[in-house]
């Protein structure tokens, strides 16, 4: 996972060497930029969609406008926007996707 795919409020997992230890952060500083192996991209899955919002309509999740399709069972989504395909793997992926489209932060949801 490369640095300059994150932004300030993007989910990751962390793993520490002192307790070996694996949770799920957020990036809150340019700090978190550092020690590029402990941190590791978070698959995108349904359980994902539904926090941030979406409803599962289908085999599709929708937030409002924004439609991300899914293909098959090992979770792996698109978004289609005019002629272009984006696939999403990981949830620093689609919260970047978003904000670049929607001008907004993708936030859990708290319901």
């Amino acid at each position: 996972m490369k640095a300059s795919e994150l932004r300030i409020g993007n989910y990751f997992k962390w793993s520490s060497y002192a307790s070996m230890g694996i949770g799920i952060d957020k990036i809150t500083s340019a700090s978190h930029y550092q020690h590029n192996k402990l941190r590791k991209p978070i698959p995108l899955t349904e359980e994902w969609l539904l926090k941030f919002g979406f409803n599962k309509v289908g085999v599709n999740f929708e937030l409002q406008w924004f439609v991300i399709w899914s293909y098959n069972k090992e979770y792996n989504f698109t978004f289609r926007h005019d002629d272009n395909i984006h696939h999403i793997k990981h949830v620093h992926q689609l919260q970047n996707l978003y904000f670049a489209i929607c001008g907004i932060e993708l936030k859990i949801n708290d319901k």
